[in-house]
Order: structure tokens, then sequence, then C-alpha cells
């Protein structure tokens, strides 16, 4: 299955009055998408096997939250911690 990015980028860039030049981008693209397919496809398979890294990877959204919210509460302590007296 190709990740909707991809999906988006080949809708974007076909030229959907032209069937040669349809023809040209998938033959140009054709083994890039390949590649990406079985990298996503093997990915998937590992997801299935391990439970904690699916876990991991389908909730991207909490875990870039989380990782925000530790970084702002890092920099806080190191602005608390800073001695300005010169």
């Amino acid at each position: 299955m190709l990740p909707k990015e991809h999906k988006e980028e080949f809708h974007d860039e076909i030229d959907i009055d032209n069937p040669k030049g349809k023809l040209r981008l998938i033959m140009e693209q054709s083994s890039q998408l390949i590649e990406i397919m079985k990298h996503e496809e093997s990915l998937r398979l590992i997801f299935e096997t391990n439970f904690f890294l699916k876990l991991i990877a389908s909730n991207k959204a909490l875990w870039s939250n989380l990782s925000f919210f530790i970084n702002l509460i890092l920099n806080f302590i190191i602005m608390t911690s800073y001695n300005s007296s010169f």
C-alpha cells in the first residue's frame, strides 16, 4: 500500500489532460513507487509481529506532543537554573 503523502504527490504531478503524460509519469516513478510499497509492506509485517512497535508507530501524534511538552519542561528547568549574576 502506498502512503497518503506519496499518493497526493503523484496526483499533484500527473497531467490529467494528456494520456501520454500520465503514462510517462507512471513509467518514470514506477521503480520508486514499487520500492516505497515494498518498504511499507515490510514495516507492516514488523508491526504485526511486535505489539510494542505497533503501539509506538500507531500513536505518532501522541508521541510528538509528548516529546514537545518534555522539551518545554526541560527548557524551563534550564532557564530557571541559569544564574545570571556576573
